[in-house]
């Protein structure tokens, strides 16, 4: 028996599902194309828009600023990444594997996305979600992934310490998401040498957080 589809019951709203999927798909790369073109500073929604060839109005159905269509540009492709690389965590895997594991397809994104990236680095710095009901909806997503992410990294603290192969009394959320910032940070920094490749990227964050793991070894009285 052939698989009956909703759109089949209601062809008028699988119309404009597939409507409103390709309304994004040019808004993504109407962003893409006029962002490299003019710079980030430089890009204008109203320029997004007729690229798009859609209202300006319809643009900010998608977009309620021009930094949700920066996020727009790669939501769907982080979102993929952060989903695949949760699947693939092993618990017995050693820690830092696991870490990486996580982090390392960022890094290839990111050298194979460099301008993109470094304008995107930049706004995820900037995000503030005190306020979360003020952002975009794909600023929201951008929140959610960095959610999601702490969540797992939290997960394989907690389990490792579950485990006895941690003997840290900090809180796995805690722990999660200083290593995300780190990360951040790092990446951040990479993105802004002249011709940032992923390996050298990876291999200073294995640096950063191996010294956070194997520790200092303060003496009485240093913290």
């Amino acid at each position: 028996m052939n698989k009956l589809l909703v759109e089949d019951f209601n062809p008028g709203q699988g119309l404009r599902a597939r409507g409103k999927r390709e309304r994004r798909r040019r808004l993504r790369e109407a962003a893409r194309e006029v962002i490299f073109k003019r710079g980030y500073e430089g890009a204008t929604t109203r320029e997004i828009a007729a690229r798009a060839d859609v209202a300006i109005g319809t643009l900010f159905v998608y977009a309620t600023e021009k930094r949700d269509l920066l996020f727009l540009i790669i939501n769907d492709d982080l979102d993929a990444l952060a989903e695949k690389s949760i699947r693939q965590l092993t618990p017995d895997q050693p820690l830092m594997k696991q870490l990486l594991t996580i982090f390392r397809p960022i890094y290839k994104y990111f050298e194979d996305n460099v301008v993109i990236g470094r304008y995107a680095i930049h706004e995820i710095f900037l995000l503030q979600v005190d306020e979360p009901e003020m952002l975009g909806p794909e600023a929201k997503r951008v929140v959610e992934r960095r959610q999601k992410l702490r969540r797992a990294i939290a997960d394989v603290f907690d389990g490792l310490k579950a485990a006895g192969r941690l003997s840290t009394h900090e809180r796995g959320d805690a722990i999660a998401e200083l290593f995300i910032w780190l990360h951040w940070c790092n990446i951040q920094a990479w993105l802004s040498e002249k011709s940032p490749r992923a390996a050298a990227g990876e291999k200073r964050l294995h640096r950063i957080f191996s010294t956070l793991i194997h520790g200092l070894g303060p003496r009485p009285g240093e913290v």
